[in-house]
């Protein structure tokens, strides 16, 4: 075998190892994010609610059943009328009156709140990107929903009358369609939600009972000037003709709860991981069979 014969089965190999390379590094990405589990809370068992339909947080099934997933899809119950203040969020002022996702002492965290064990920590918190509010929902209290840093949507049902202060503020939206039932709107309700570009009201006009402040003050970072600066968050007005397209009633009956396994995200697919092994398998034996084969031709032809 000559040197040029050589070459071009080396030639062979390494491009075939460059090409398995780029496979796994092209792939494993998106594996790593397909891989993540949702989890949905839309069981009434999971929410903590008086008699008087106050939602007060999670019970103690709701925050197990929240720790087995990296995503939370969170449908409440129809026969929740309001929220109490911070049931969600995370007030820093008042101790005693933190949200049921507060920070957890032994994560580094603020000091534990003394209701426990009906309450979750902030890594459930962070875990929440989804919001369905019933259409029995008629007020969000203040900071209700403060600081779900990776919120992304939120839907406000069709009778909600008041929302708190605070109650989206530092959340991840983009986008939240306020119904025209909608009468009172207390300050810095979009505080700091760096991501919002467009809040869409089915009121004709802004009504008396929404404060001047009501969206809160926001911002922008402009690499230019190399710092924050503020910004404007467009509102449309008589969005869709003032007509709400609430869902309809969310499971108005418990149910029970799905295993772990019914509730993946179908994009959770081992078989996805089961993929880039085996290109790497195939691959390396490829390569192998190759690498025996010109070790024999270069065997017979130094007998030669």
């Amino acid at each position: 075998m000559n040197k040029k014969a050589i070459y071009s089965i080396l030639s062979t190999i390494v491009a075939m190892v460059v090409l398995s390379v780029s496979l796994v590094f092209a792939i494993g990405p998106r594996v790593s994010a397909d891989s993540e589990t949702i989890g949905y809370l839309d069981q009434r068992e999971f929410f903590e609610i008086d008699e008087a339909g106050v939602l007060l947080g999670l019970t103690q099934s709701g925050c197990d059943y929240a720790d087995q997933y990296d995503k939370l899809e969170v449908v409440f119950p129809e026969g929740m009328v309001t929220t109490s203040d911070w049931s969600f969020g995370l007030q820093l002022i008042d101790q005693e009156s933190r949200g049921i996702f507060h920070y957890h002492p032994a994560r580094g965290g603020l000091m534990e709140m003394a209701v426990a064990p009906h309450f979750g920590d902030w890594d459930i918190r962070d875990k929440i990107v989804s919001l369905t509010l019933p259409n029995s929902l008629e007020k969000i209290g203040n900071g209700a929903f403060e600081f779900l840093h990776n919120l992304k949507t939120v839907n406000l049902g069709n009778s909600l009358i008041k929302i708190g202060a605070w109650a989206f503020a530092g959340t991840n939206l983009s986008e939240v369609t306020i119904p025209a039932s909608v009468a009172v709107v207390d300050e810095c309700v979009f505080f700091d939600c760096l991501n919002l570009t467009q809040i869409n009201c089915e009121a004709t006009t802004k009504p008396d009972g929404w404060k001047d402040t009501w969206i809160g003050p926001n911002r922008v970072y402009d690499e230019e000037q190399g710092e924050w600066v503020a910004r404007e968050i467009p509102v449309e007005w008589n969005y869709n003709n003032g007509v709400s397209e609430a869902p309809e009633t969310v499971n108005p009956e418990p149910t029970e709860p799905a295993t772990p396994v019914d509730k993946q995200s179908t994009t959770n697919n081992p078989n996805n991981i089961g993929l880039i092994a085996g290109i790497a398998g195939t691959s390396a034996g490829v390569m192998l069979i190759v690498g025996i084969v010109l070790g024999i031709v270069i065997a017979k032809h130094r007998r030669k």
